[in-house]
């Protein structure tokens, strides 16, 4: 090889060295910034919806009110454990991170069981850590505050469930029968009422504060 076809291969060895270099420089700072990312999403918090499932058409509501929700830009989390899913794992998971819980209020929301995992349980844990999660209760029975029928739960609701808590209501009469309010209505009452608590933005998806805080 000459010293001309020499100089030129060091030439190509070093412009490629400077190059491998710069892509490391580049690729680091964004691997990190995606590492960060996760870790942050798994850190966001939510709006968790409870209520017994003891009935089909309270399930039914609660999932159209969630989804209501998530049209404002909220996030949510609910429990829809299926076969093979363990509704005490989901639950764990929705606490964890919930800085709002609604609460639907039925009469007999908040009794203990037994099963452990339940309303009792989520609204004792809610109580206990008032300063990291709000609780909106949702009046869902002409009956309010809830009254279940064993005595730990009565006790618990008593103590929650204050006259100095304000609740939404999610009650309407027709035909003179107490009946639940549009979906809807009552996801713009929990929005506002989200709002009020002060945790807004931290249940809110991140870019869309500015648009509906216009569109509300």
């Amino acid at each position: 090889l000459s010293n001309e076809e020499v100089q030129l291969g060091k030439k190509r060895e070093e412009e490629n060295h400077q190059e491998e270099k710069q892509r490391e420089e580049f690729l680091a700072p964004t691997s990190f910034l995606f590492i960060r990312t996760e870790k942050e999403k798994q850190r966001q918090k939510h709006v968790m919806l409870s209520g017994r499932f003891t009935q089909d058409k309270r399930i039914l509501y609660m999932s159209n009110v969630e989804h209501e929700l998530q049209q404002k830009g909220l996030r949510t989390f609910m429990v829809k454990a299926t076969a093979g899913e363990s509704f005490g794992e989901q639950t764990a998971h929705g606490l964890a991170r919930a800085a709002v819980m609604v609460a639907f209020c039925s009469s007999t929301y908040g009794e203990k069981t037994g099963v452990g995992y339940e309303t009792y349980q989520e609204l004792k844990y809610v109580h206990e850590h008032s300063s990291e999660c709000a609780l909106i209760p949702c009046k869902m029975s002409p009956l309010y505050p809830p009254c279940p029928p064993d005595e730990a739960g009565q006790n618990l609701c008593k103590l929650v469930f204050s006259p100095s808590l304000v609740y939404v209501d999610g009650l309407k009469e027709e035909n003179g029968e107490p009946v639940y309010i549009p979906s809807g209505e009552l996801a713009n009452k929990i929005y506002e009422a989200i709002k009020k608590s002060g945790r807004l933005q931290e249940v809110l998806h991140e870019g869309l504060d500015e648009e509906f805080e216009q569109d509300n």
